[in-house]
């Protein structure tokens, strides 16, 4: 390679890598080694940049490794390096504490007190006021904040007067955690929340950076439930995506999907199985029936066994009444079963056969593709009503 073409490498190589920084630029690194002491970072520059190992440690124990990607900021050039921090605490703050105030660096402190107003907290050697409101996004008890550390901002600096808020910080870390969220949620996916308030309309569930709606008609397979006799606020749950609307930040989410029983339902209630059920609902056109918990089928009000026309299903059957009922039509994916009330004069019979077997007898003379038609139309048409 002649010398020409070396230069020109050599200037191009150097072209790449950041010469300059001021006191509180952020920077974007990749760990490249890891000793007792210092965290190195290769961040493309003359040299690496060096954070306090100390920074990374959580009870304890390191949170990052080599090869993970950072964000840090830049305090101070020296022969031993390019100085980083990812919040400053120690010797680093009270040196550099003007520095991380005039360019938003955060720093570490710890909650001391509560006072009038807010909480003392100590910040390096100094101590610091954080009125409330910037404290936390939502109010939280003083006995889960005294004696824990966090990050601030500086927000006010002078002789006696240090005043720190550790509300942007939160800010910038929902924002960060509904990045990944949109990058990363799917309709239909499961995942787990916690159940901040329950009204009439619905349950609000906290899936962290943001909340989602459980409508009443997402919350149970059953009809007619309240919501809080299901839930209770602050229980942890699971709930499937329905809908995302990341403009509005408006999510849709399911509870009765993400715990639905309905996964086995077709080798369970087969075409001609024959189950006992109990009355729950009473409609003009039929009589709607719990199979088991969260389980209900429909008996249309030409299948509940009265060969003369009635008017409504409460002419037949009354609720809480159990009856013996035959499946005849099956729908797993739209939730549907449809069901036919047996005759007294059946129930020898029945007892006699296993569930099998009845299908076996059944299946040829009970196509659900067949829409039997009576006074009321079909049972078919009325499921795909529903």
């Amino acid at each position: 390679m002649d010398r020409e073409n070396f230069e020109s490498i050599l200037n191009a190589s150097m072209d790449n890598l950041k010469m300059d920084f001021k006191s509180g630029d952020k920077v974007t690194g990749t760990i490249s080694s890891i000793d007792k002491k210092t965290i190195f970072v290769d961040i493309k520059a003359m040299s690496e940049g060096i954070i306090n190992r100390e920074e990374f440690l959580t009870d304890g124990e390191l949170s990052i490794k080599v090869g993970d990607e950072i964000e840090a900021y830049y305090i101070d050039s020296t022969d031993e390096g390019i100085f980083l921090t990812v919040k400053m605490s120690g010797d680093t703050m009270d040196k550099h504490l003007l520095d991380a105030y005039s360019s938003g660096i955060p720093v570490e402190g710890k909650v001391l007190k509560e006072q009038k107003g807010g909480y003392i907290v100590k910040v390096g050697s100094s101590e610091a006021f954080c009125p409330y409101s910037q404290m936390s996004l939502n109010r939280e008890s003083a006995d889960k904040l005294i004696g824990n550390s966090y990050a601030f901002h500086v927000q006010e600096m002078k002789s006696s007067n240090l005043v720190v808020s550790r509300r942007k910080i939160l800010l910038d870390e929902q924002e960060q955690e509904k990045e990944s969220l949109r990058e990363s949620l799917q309709v239909g996916d499961i995942v787990t929340g916690t159940v901040r308030k329950i009204l009439d309309f619905g349950v609000f569930v906290n899936l962290g950076p943001v909340d989602g709606l459980i409508p009443m008609s997402e919350l149970s397979w059953k009809r007619g439930v309240k919501a809080d006799s299901i839930l209770s606020e602050g229980d942890e749950v699971r709930v499937a995506i329905k809908a995302l609307n990341w403009k509005t930040e408006k999510i849709t989410l399911s509870f009765k999907s993400a715990s639905t029983p309905w996964s086995d339902i077709e080798s369970k209630y087969a075409l001609g199985n024959i189950s006992t059920a109990t009355v729950v609902k009473l409609e003009a056109f039929g009589a709607f029936v719990e199979l088991e918990n969260e389980i209900e089928g429909l008996v249309h009000i030409s299948k509940l066994g009265i060969k003369k026309r009635i008017n409504h299903a409460k002419e037949a059957v009354s609720i809480g009444e159990k009856i013996l009922v035959k499946v005849i039509k099956m729908d797993s994916d739209k939730h549907q079963i449809g069901l036919e009330k047996v005759r007294e004069d059946e129930d020898e019979e029945i007892v006699e056969n296993t569930p099998q077997q009845k299908f076996e007898r059944n299946k040829s003379d009970n196509n659900p593709k067949i829409k039997k038609q009576s006074g009321f139309g079909s049972l078919s048409n009325l499921f795909d009503g529903l």
